[in-house]
């Protein structure tokens, strides 16, 4: 839906197209202390065993803002305190994609392996998710339709054109694939990643803030696995 900024600045921009040397983006990001502290949801039904891959991004990007750190620390509560049953692989990205521990129960010994691989993360490269996301969904081949979750952590910025995520997301959904995206960004035009959460029936998370990322992580998650009745619309 065009909101009255989108409108705005889509007229300044046609304005601006007619005089001489002059350039114009439509990306109208908001200042982050205009972001939303919103997300949203629907929830995935699994009558089967349950597969899980948490995927790190570790780009050069993250490096901001503390952004890795919060990634960490929100992908340790989720190891540590798990919000269900389910077999577990813990995996990252940036310009190539890192195998950090094999699909397996989520017992203490893989806990504290994951939790290790996860301390010992280091942000470098450009990010190239498309190519982690199709990686992670082969992983999950064996589970049954609806039995398959992704859940990543990014900062939003990506090498990737949206048509290639578009065509990802009808795949995942055609081969019951859940992708679940929490972001910890500054402003981003984030839609593709709310599309393709909306097409597959994953969870989406939004935040600028380090701390405040952790909590609607802890939240939405634990929500989602549930099952139990549908994300609520505000923190």
């Amino acid at each position: 839906m065009l909101t009255a900024l989108h409108v705005r600045n889509s007229l300044r921009c046609l304005m601006l197209a007619m005089l001489p040397l002059m350039s114009c983006s439509l990306d109208s990001r908001p200042k982050a202390s205009e972001l939303p502290k919103v997300w949203y949801s629907r929830a995935a039904a699994c009558s089967g065993e349950r597969g899980v891959v948490l995927l790190i991004d570790k780009s050069i990007s993250t490096v901001r803002a503390n952004r890795l750190w919060a990634f960490k620390e929100a992908g340790k509560d989720f190891i540590m305190s798990p919000p269900g049953e389910f077999y577990f692989a813990l995996h990252a990205f940036d310009n190539n994609f890192w195998k950090l521990t094999r699909m397996s129960a989520l017992e203490d010994s893989q806990k504290k392996l994951a939790v290790s691989k996860l301390k010992h993360l280091a942000a470098d490269g450009s990010t190239v998710l498309i190519t982690a996301l199709n990686e992670a969904g082969y992983l999950l081949k064996a589970f049954s339709p609806g039995c398959k979750d992704i859940i990543m952590f990014t900062d939003g910025d990506t090498n990737d054109p949206q048509h290639l995520g578009d065509a990802l997301a009808h795949h995942f959904k055609a081969s019951g694939v859940t992708l679940s995206v929490a972001v910890l960004d500054d402003g981003q035009n984030l839609t593709g990643y709310r599309r393709m959460t909306s097409e597959t029936g994953g969870f989406f998370v939004r935040s600028s803030q380090a701390n405040q990322f952790i909590r609607l992580v802890q939240k939405a998650a634990k929500a989602f696995f549930d099952n139990s009745e549908p994300l609520p619309q505000n923190e």
